[in-house]
């Protein structure tokens, strides 16, 4: 009896929790998502929307389209895109969106599809699903070489052809991940161009990584993680203990090593997160790098700081302690979240960069000897300004760059310079405002930090507000209804759980 009326005091506790404290914090992130659509998009881009409109050239001369070509699909590349399909609402204007890839990915999501908590319908749409209602047309190729000077990209066309098909359980589709290339070479030219390229993992910086551990930055990455699991999983109920090794401590490698942690078992394995630092999360909010201590602690997660890899072998790491001293770790799997590079088209790009490589961007996003060609995202950075390499960012980028890429062609059809153009449509600078942060600590546990610190948010009801905001940030309304579907699918039934009673396994 005594147990039968603790039972139901938890459960009337619960259903107080989620009628007291869930719904508010829904209807928070609704508001909060509002507020970020609207922040996200500036004014300027507003009235372009109202106003802009390139008025056809009375002569035959000036009757051909512009083409604009951006190059990229990643939170920068399509969201620009899209964008400037809503702009360019006459038929004198183009979009073209070059990118390898038939998939764009919503890169935060990669640890709950690497889970099977989310489906590749929500985290990896198609590009043709998604620009299916726009003027955007994809070109899946290659980017080879980019003629800035006369104004063309050499690509080579991609094909599925050979490539390797994966299922995804949760949806029973199918898709190719390694696409290969065509031999022909293929050009196509422009009239303003958009560099979105972002930048590439760079796993090869220590020596064995390539071939003994699994990166995480991809599509493929997560799922050639899945299937991992699914082995650790399997060998678990042999050997009943699996050691994981996580190398960098950042965002990803705290995110990665909490939905690892708790997917396995908090008594049937032994993450480690291995990082160079001084601290994980080291730009993170203070009450975001608090959850996660406290997330790590929770599932039994080691943290191995001041610590460097040498070298990665078949079941082993060579690390290095802030002393100097080289010893050997044992693990019978390896994650790599640390270590990129530019892109080879950035590389091998003839312009103005920074320190890091990075394209070099007036504060109009604009390249300084070249204004038709704009740049944004983590292949870019404004000059004199200091950005966060996020999402967060690209996204603000792309509404300024949408919205000057669409005056910069009115001008540029009727010939005339921005000076003589009206106030209203003059190029805005950019300016980043920074809306917080959000991170899953596992299935069922995450950290929001918003406003400046005003909106702070853990747990459970940070894990679903987590997924309800990045249902909405998705880059259509069809995308938007898809991952609103699965996330609340998927996490009212792990909140349920939460909330009612977390079992360790």
């Amino acid at each position: 009896m005594k147990n039968v009326l603790k039972n139901l005091l938890y459960n009337m506790i619960g259903i107080q929790y989620i009628i007291f404290y869930l719904m508010p914090a829904l209807t928070l992130s609704l508001f909060f998502c509002s507020v970020k659509e609207r922040i996200l998009r500036p004014l300027s881009f507003s009235r372009a929307l109202r106003n802009f409109s390139i008025k056809n050239a009375k002569n035959d001369d000036q009757s051909e389209k512009q083409r604009v070509l951006v190059v990229g699909g990643g939170f920068g590349g399509l969201y620009t895109a899209l964008q400037l399909s809503k702009l360019l609402r006459n038929e004198n204007a183009e979009v073209f969106l070059l990118d390898p890839k038939d998939r764009f990915v919503f890169l935060p999501l990669l640890y709950e599809l690497a889970v099977g908590t989310a489906s590749a319908v929500e985290v990896a749409p198609t590009y043709d699903s998604l620009l299916n209602n726009s003027k955007v047309k994809h070109i899946q190729g290659f980017a080879q070489n980019i003629d800035l000077k006369n104004q063309r990209v050499d690509y080579f066309n991609v094909t599925s052809g050979g490539a390797a098909r994966i299922e995804d359980n949760k949806t029973n589709e199918h898709f190719f991940l390694n696409s290969t290339s065509s031999s022909s070479l293929n050009s196509i030219h422009f009239d303003a161009l958009v560099m979105a390229v972002g930048i590439q993992p760079k796993i090869d910086l220590v020596p064995g990584a390539r071939e003994h551990a699994v990166p995480f930055y991809r599509l493929e990455d997560a799922f050639a993680l899945r299937k991992r699991l699914a082995a650790i999983q399997r060998r678990k109920r042999q050997q009943g203990f699996v050691r994981v090794s996580v190398v960098g401590g950042g965002y990803s490698g705290v995110e990665v090593a909490t939905t690892v942690a708790q997917t396995i078992g908090k008594y049937q394995a032994a993450v480690t997160i291995i990082d160079r630092n001084d601290k994980v999360m080291s730009s993170s909010a203070d009450h975001n790098r608090a959850s996660a201590m406290r997330s790590l602690g929770e599932y039994g997660v080691k943290v191995s700081l001041r610590t460097s890899v040498k070298s990665v072998g078949e079941g082993s790491l060579t690390l290095i302690d802030e002393e100097g001293s080289e010893y050997s770790y044992s693990t019978d799997l390896a994650i790599f979240t640390a270590g990129t590079e530019q892109s080879p088209l950035v590389k091998l790009l003839d312009v103005q960069k920074d320190k890091f490589g990075r394209i070099l961007t007036t504060d109009t996003l604009q390249l300084k000897d070249y204004p038709n060609v704009f740049a944004l995202g983590d292949c870019s950075s404004v000059e004199g300004v200091s950005n966060p390499s996020t999402a967060q960012v690209a996204m603000q980028q792309a509404g300024t760059t949408a919205g000057n890429l669409a005056k910069w062609l009115k001008s540029n059809a009727t010939g005339s310079s921005e000076a003589q153009q009206p106030r209203a449509q003059r190029l805005e600078a950019f300016k980043y405002l920074p809306l917080g942060e959000m991170l899953t600590l596992g299935m069922t546990d995450g950290a929001i930090s918003s406003l400046g610190g005003l909106v702070q948010l853990s747990g459970p009801l940070a894990a679903l507000g987590r997924r309800v905001v990045y249902a909405v940030r998705m880059p259509t309304a069809t995308q938007q209804a898809k991952a609103l579907l699965t996330a609340g699918a998927v996490t009212s039934g792990k909140l349920f759980q939460a909330v009612f009673g977390r079992k360790d396994t």
